[in-house]
Formats: C-alpha cells, sequence, structure tokens
C-alpha cells in the first residue's frame, strides 16, 4: 500500500507502506504493465464489486493478518463457500452453511475460535481509507435482506447513532426474528450506551437460544465482560468457575487448537477483571504446556538456523510468535498478585508458564526488525519489570538509565542477567510505546488509576525524549509515529494545551486516516473525565474547526459518558446536534444521551 494515506495511487514496497484499503476504481489505477497494484484487501474489495454484479451475496471477511473475498452458493444438497484471495482460491462445501463457513475462516488459523454468530467482517461506509472489523451472524451469507438490515446497523455503529441501531434490532425482533444473533446484538448496544443490565439482560436471551456447545463457551465468555461492566462480580465468579469446571473440560476435544486462544482471551480478560487467581487457573487449564514444545522448538531455531525472511513470511512461526506475546502479556497481572508467592503455592504448576515466558522473552520476542514490533518487545519487557517490582520502583530504575546511543543486535541476549537487565531498561526508556502503554492503560479503569495533571506533565518530557530518539536508536516506524500521536493527544487534553491540541487535530484533518481519526475522537472522549467543561467545549470547538469529521462527533460523546465523564458526553453532543441540525439520527441521540445520563431533566 501506499506509505502516504493521503495519497493512496502512491506504489509502496514491503518496508515502507501503510494500510490502505484501496477501492476498486484505486486498485485498477494503479495498474502497471498490466498489473494491479494492490494487497489482500485491495483485491478482495474488487472482488466483492464484482460478484455484486452477480447478484451474489460477497462480503470482505476478517482473518488473522488477512483480507477476503467470500460468498456462499446453495446446490446439489449443500453449501458452497468461495473464497477469492491472494493465495490460492478456495472452496469449503458442507450441508450446513455454518460447517461450510468453519472450514473457511479455520483454513486459515485452526487455533482461532469459530462462532457462526459472529463471524468477522470487514466493511466501510462513511469514505474512509480502510474497512472497520465487525461481527455478525453466518445469516449474511444466505438472506439478502437480512445482510442488508445488519450491514445498516453497523453503519449506526459507524456513527454511533446508537439509539437508531436499538430501534430497528427491537423492530427485527417483534416481527419475528428470533436469531441468537439478533439478541447479542441488542446487548453489544446496550453495553456501548452503559445500560450494563440490560446488556446482561439481551445478552442472556442470546445465550438462551443457543445451541453450538463453541458459541455457548464463547459467549459465556463474553458475558463476563457484560457482568462485569455491570458491577456483578460475584455472577461473574460464579460464571467463570462454571466455564473453568465444566464448558472446557467438556469441549477440549472439539476446542482442539481453537482452545489456546479461548485460553488467553478468558485469561486476558480474568486478569483486566482484578482476579488473578482465576485467570492462573484457566491459565493452567487451557495452556498447560500446550505451547511448550513450540516455544521449545521455535528458540531453537531461533538460535541456530534463523532467517529473518523466514521469520516474516511463514504463518505457522508468526502465530507461534502471536500467541507467545499474547500469553506474556496475559502473565503480568498473574506475576504482580504473585509477589509473596500466593498464587503459585495455590496453582504450582504455573511455573510452567512462567518458565516458558522466559524463554520466549530471551530467544524469541526480540527476533524481527521492524522497529515498532522491537518498541513493543521492550514495552512488554517494562511491564514485566513492573509487575515484579512495582511502577514505582520501575520508573525510579528508568529515571537513572541512559537512553540507548544506537541500534543494537536485539537478539543478542546471552549475556550476563545483570547487564541485560541494564540493556534492558535503556531500551525500556527509548521504546515510545512503553510510554504510551503507561499513558493509556491508566484510562482503562479511571477509579483506580486516572492519570492527573501533574502525572502527565512528568511523563510528557519521557515521551519527547523517546520520541526524539527514535531515529536515531532506529525504532521508527508509522505504527510508532501513531501512538506518539495518541499519547501526546491524551498529555494535551489532560494539560489543556491548545496549540498542541490544534497541532494533533490539523495533522489529523491532512492525514484522513481513518484509524487516526477514530483513536483521536476516541481518546479526546477517554480524557474528558479529567478536564474541566470550559476547556473541553473549547477542545470540542478545536475538533470541529479543525477534523470536522461527522462520523466521530457522537464517538466523542459516548467515550465521556462511559468514562465517568456525563457532563462532557452531552456537551459533545449537542456540539454534534448543532453542527448537524438537518439530520434526525443526530437530533435524536442527543436528546436519547439526555434522558440516559440526566434522567431529572
Amino acid at each position: 500500500d501506499s506509505p502516504d494515506p493521503t495519497m493512496p495511487t502512491l506504489l509502496g514496497s514491503r518496508d515502507i507502506n501503510s494500510d490502505i484499503h484501496q477501492t476498486a476504481f484505486e486498485t485498477l489505477s494503479t495498474t502497471i504493465g498490466g498489473i494491479c497494484r494492490g494487497d489482500c484487501d485491495d483485491l478482495s474489495e474488487l472482488g466483492e464489486l464484482i460478484v455484486e454484479k452477480q447478484e451474489k451475496i460477497g462480503h470482505v471477511v476478517s482473518l488473522p493478518g488477512h483480507a477476503a473475498l467470500a460468498w456462499a452458493e446453495n446446490y446439489d444438497d449443500q453449501w458452497h463457500v468461495f473464497v477469492l484471495q491472494t493465495g490460492p482460491t478456495l472452496q469449503f462445501s458442507a450441508p450446513r452453511l455454518q460447517d461450510a463457513l468453519r472450514a473457511t475462516y479455520q483454513s486459515f488459523d485452526a487455533s482461532e475460535a469459530f462462532d457462526p454468530n459472529a463471524l468477522g467482517v470487514l466493511l466501510r461506509f462513511s469514505g474512509e481509507n480502510r474497512r472497520s472489523p465487525w461481527r455478525l451472524s453466518y445469516r449474511i451469507f444466505s438472506d439478502k435482506i437480512y445482510s442488508d438490515t445488519m450491514v445498516d446497523v453497523q453503519k449506526d455503529w459507524h456513527y454511533q447513532t446508537y439509539l437508531q441501531g436499538i430501534n430497528k434490532m427491537l423492530e427485527l425482533i417483534a416481527n419475528g426474528d428470533d436469531d441468537t444473533a439478533n439478541y447479542r446484538e441488542l446487548a453489544g448496544l446496550y453495553s456501548f450506551t452503559g445500560q450494563y443490565d440490560k446488556a446482561v439482560e439481551y445478552h442472556q436471551l442470546a445465550i438462551d437460544r443457543t445451541e453450538e456447545n463453541e458459541s455457548l463457551l464463547l459467549m459465556n465468555i463474553e458475558m463476563l465482560m457484560h457482568l462485569h461492566d455491570a458491577d456483578r462480580d460475584e455472577e461473574m465468579i460464579a460464571l467463570t468457575n462454571k466455564i473453568i469446571d465444566e464448558q472446557i473440560p467438556a469441549m477440549q476435544e472439539q476446542l482442539g487448537q481453537s482452545i489456546l486462544q479461548v485460553g488467553l482471551q478468558l485469561t486476558s480478560a480474568l486478569g483486566g477483571y482484578d482476579q488473578p487467581e482465576l485467570a492462573a487457573k484457566i491459565l493452567r487449564q487451557t495452556l498447560g504446556n500446550r505451547l511448550l514444545g513450540a516455544t521449545q522448538r521455535v528458540a531453537q531455531w531461533s538460535q541456530t538456523q534463523f532467517n529473518a525472511e523466514a521469520w516474516m513470511l511463514n504463518s505457522q512461526l508468526r502465530m507461534i510468535d502471536r500467541l507467545l506475546g499474547w500469553h506474556g502479556r496475559t502473565l503480568s497481572p498473574i506475576i504482580e498478585a504473585n509477589r509473596d508467592g500466593a498464587v503459585i503455592a495455590e496453582i504450582p504448576d504455573l511455573n510452567t508458564n512462567l518458565q516458558m515466558n522466559e524463554v520466549y522473552r530471551r530467544f524469541i520476542a526480540f527476533n524481527s526488525n521492524d522497529g515498532a514490533e522491537i518498541s513493543a518487545a521492550y514495552a512488554d519487557q517494562g511491564r514485566l519489570i513492573e509487575a515484579n517490582m512495582g511502577r514505582e520502583k520501575l520508573l525510579e530504575l528508568l529515571a537513572e538509565s541512559e537512553l540507548p546511543e544506537g541500534p543494537i543486535d536485539h537478539r543478542n541476549r546471552n549475556i550476563p542477567r545483570e547487564e541485560l537487565m541494564k540493556r534492558d531498561l535503556s531500551w525500556i526508556k527509548g521504546s515510545v510505546l512503553f510510554w504510551s502503554g503507561l499513558i493509556t492503560d491508566s484510562l482503562h479503569d479511571i477509579s483506580e488509576n486516572a492519570l492527573s495533571k501533574e502525572e502527565a506533565l512528568a511523563i510528557l518530557p519521557q515521551l519527547h525524549a523517546a520520541i526524539e530518539a527514535t531515529d536515531t536508536i532506529g525504532l521508527n516506524s508509522p505504527r510508532i509515529d501513531f501512538q506518539s500521536h495518541i499519547s501526546r493527544l491524551i498529555i494535551a487534553m489532560i494539560t489543556e494545551d491548545e496549540t498542541t491540541l490544534r497541532e494533533l487535530l490539523a495533522h489529523v484533518k491532512k492525514q484522513q486516516d481513518k484509524r487516526l481519526i477514530d483513536n483521536t475522537a476516541m481518546y479526546m472522549g477517554d480524557v474528558a473525565y479529567a478536564v474541566s467543561p470550559e476547556w473541553f467545549e473549547k477542545a470540542m470547538g478545536v475538533w470541529q474547526e479543525t477534523v470536522d469529521h461527522k462520523a466521530k462527533y457522537l464517538w466523542v460523546a459516548w467515550r465521556a459518558a462511559l468514562n465517568e465523564a456525563p457532563d462532557k458526553a452531552l456537551i459533545a453532543a449537542k456540539v454534534s446536534a448543532e453542527r448537524f441540525p438537518d439530520d434526525k439520527a443526530f437530533q435524536d441521540e442527543y436528546e436519547f444521551m439526555l434522558k440516559l445520563l440526566n434522567p431529572n431533566l
């Protein structure tokens, strides 16, 4: 893809590129010597346009690190799912559409859990330069009217006109469409509007209508989130124990390799919900030593036969690296809870996972030559040190450390432990992704970890030093630029720095990059808790003067609402309604938020 999102028809290379989902016209416009230039998402979009003209129901499907066009046809008492992609064209057949789709999705990654009521698809709504991931029922491949309805509801998600989406789903159900996915969709809409008890209610209605065991398991894992958000922790713990004691043991054979992803997803959630002991139990049950052999083989290969090209292009190696990286991150809250040895005393074979993580970090985690991946590896290293000794001690050690002087061979970690620790601290200090993680993590639970103006000002020079060092130390990449922008934005909002905010929002307007716009809007809402109403109103004025992206006005509002700033949410919603007075959906959403967030009015 083009390295510059403002110029989508430029030709990128493997080393210099961005992630632009070209339209069919843009792909055809880059034809040189009879060859169209584009990657998987570009070919999928072109293919989707073609099959739609053939009156088939085609969708761009979201796969691990990949996109493809898929459509289904029913003949000879079989459902046939066809896949057009940058690899070989594929076909999968089965008597049930769900089973043909299972074979399709899992052919790309057998460790990916499959839920026919939540299939990954990629959609585009308002001219943005890339598609967004959504999860919809298998019925979108067989029922054109249902497909159109659900895509229309996703458009309401895209614009955050949630009331419209809720009403459409309620009408669908009232008219007799009792599909599991419809109740699940409503649960999600209620969750994103802060109506957490309703989210629990409708998600349970979805579970009650579900027959497939794997879907039931995945939906119960999803229910943990709804129960946690609704402050129903006793029910959440009871359901977790049911999953651990009954569901997973009964399904181990059926889950196959996907038990790894299920286990990591559940472990990650429970760690985030402040349940490290339960997280440790599920990690032992689902992973055990299943990844140990793969970890040892990849570690040995990394030390004896490492090949940078193979590391970048071999899907099996990358899948193992992805799982191990995820595994390492899930361990942090468990390690923190185990500082006195209590968790390992209760679950002694957890030691296997800790040893596996040690092998991964020493021999595998630093294999990449991509600046962002190396920066992320050091950010993870920082989280691990923090889990072992606490944030205060880590920040103290970083203050005493020097920034790296220049690029090194990060794979060479066969040095004395004390020297390696000193070197790691230096590179953690130079990792933009470590500092950005410190900033964004503080927004996940503001009741416990709210970032204050004083803390933001203390972090700012460290962040700037790391940003300025990226070129010198070889950690530059578009991902680093993106996280630098988000981190500076959060601090500019919290410190009420209008000059920096204007500079950052002007950059967003110029780039017109979907991910940059979406995340800028999200974090402006997320930090609303920390600022005065007067400053927030001014910030919304700067947004309107610069970015003025219609699809994300209400995203600012709803994120503020969900992060304990209802007064700021109503400020953003009012600005949205005034900016688009002829759009009834925006007027209705403002009235909806007024009633929901300020019921005394």
